[in-house]
């Protein structure tokens, strides 16, 4: 599912569905396919914000859209 229909908890990345700008900025903030996240709020019309590494990110939703999580 993409993430910016994920209900707060834990997920898996499964796949990224985007460009390689879009790729290189994820990965700096260690969002890349196979990793863990928190998403710690939920879809609400703003950014959604999740925790990787222990660190907090606000993702758009258009990003959010071309991120795809599964369950734990």
């Amino acid at each position: 599912m993409p993430l910016v229909f994920a209900n707060i908890g834990n997920f898996i990345v499964e796949k990224i569905s985007s460009g390689l700008m879009m790729k290189r900025r994820l990965a700096k903030m260690g969002i890349m396919e196979g990793k863990n996240i928190e998403v710690l709020s939920g879809n609400f019309g703003g950014p959604i914000i999740i925790l990787v590494d222990g660190s907090r990110y606000g993702i758009g939703q258009n990003m959010a859209k071309r991120i795809f999580v599964k369950n734990i």
